[in-house]
Parts: structure tokens; sequence; C-alpha cells
């Protein structure tokens, strides 16, 4: 019987989509468990926890086996929030980013100049899609979009009659720039 070995594991992983190569030896058996294709392994495939790896060569009375246990971490994840997502020109609001999972050595780099913080005041000019890239130095970077849209601003313009005594009838005319579909409430009390 030949003695079997397979190398190229590491006891821990961080959950990342990436490949590694098994070496088995001899070649021509099968290597088993979550995360493996033929022979290779993908720890975000094989998911959090402990596996059970198991190569296994040749069949029936003549089959034998070998088995490693390895863990892959959490999964890093995030999720982003802003108090609002539609303001004013001047308006101020908060936007963020939560992460959890991975090794929580945490790390964030914003788009815009921001500082690397995971929450962030701002108040764009316009209609801004703010880029967070959150990091732990070990699972796949976790990129989000936070769009905040700006109103445009717009002036009034008001045209009164000349003063009148009280009882006689006046007019009030305003002029919203630039033109749009606008509604407007009149305040008419007490007359």
């Amino acid at each position: 019987n030949p003695v079997l070995n397979f190398d190229g594991f590491e006891n821990f992983y961080c959950f990342k989509d990436t490949l590694i190569n098994i070496n088995v030896n001899p070649v021509g058996g099968i290597l088993n468990g979550n995360g493996i294709n033929n022979y290779t392994f993908n720890p975000s495939l094989a998911g959090s926890g402990y596996h059970n790896i198991t190569y296994t060569y040749g069949s029936g009375n003549c089959s034998q086996s070998i088995d490693t246990v390895i863990f892959v971490n959490d999964e890093f994840v995030s999720s982003t929030y802003s108090t609002k997502d539609t303001i004013c020109l001047g308006e101020l609001i908060t936007i963020g980013v939560n992460v959890s999972g991975g090794t929580s050595n945490y790390s964030f780099s914003w788009n815009n100049g921001l500082s690397n913080s995971f929450q962030q005041v701002v108040s764009p000019i316009s209609t801004t899609n703010f880029i967070v890239t959150s990091l732990d130095g070990c699972s796949d970077d976790n990129i989000d979009t936070i769009p905040i849209v700006v109103l445009p601003t717009f002036n009034l313009n008001f045209t009164t009659s000349s003063k009148r005594c009280f009882g006689e009838i006046g007019n009030a005319v305003v002029n919203a720039i630039p033109n749009g579909n606008y509604t407007y409430v009149w305040n008419t009390n007490p007359i």
C-alpha cells in the first residue's frame, strides 16, 4: 500500500474567495470536503467554521484515506447607513459603515478625501456617491456605496401691490427661479 500524504493546507483561513492548490501523493485519489474542487480549496466556498478534508486513494479493500481539520474564520460583512439619503444644499448628514466578522482588525478607506473613520459627517454640494472600502487585513475587502441626493436650490422673487388700507384688495406674486413644478401654500390668515 502506498503512503498517502497531502500538503498545501493551513490550519486557519480567512473567509476569502481564493484558490489554494493542494498537493496529493500519490496522485489519482479523491480529495473531498467543503470548499474542495478537484485538487483546490476555496475558503469562501467552504464557509466559516471547522471542516474535515479527506483524501481517499484506491477502492474496495485497497482503499485508504487520510484527513485533516481546518478552520475558516467568520465572513467579513458590512452594511452602510446615513441619517438621510436626500438633503438640501448646506445640510449636514452622518454616513457610515458597520462591520462584523473577519479578523476584527478593521480599517476603512473613503473616496472624496474623507478620513479613515468608520463614520463621517458630510455636506455635499451636489448629488454624490460616497464609496467606502472596509478591510480586515485578511478577508476579501468590502466595497459599499452610499448615494446622497442633494436637491437643487431655488430663489423666490416677490412682487406685491402698493400698501393698502385694511379691507382694500391687494396682490402678491411669487416667482421661483429656476422654473419648475412648485407647490405654494399661502397663509391668508387673518384675511
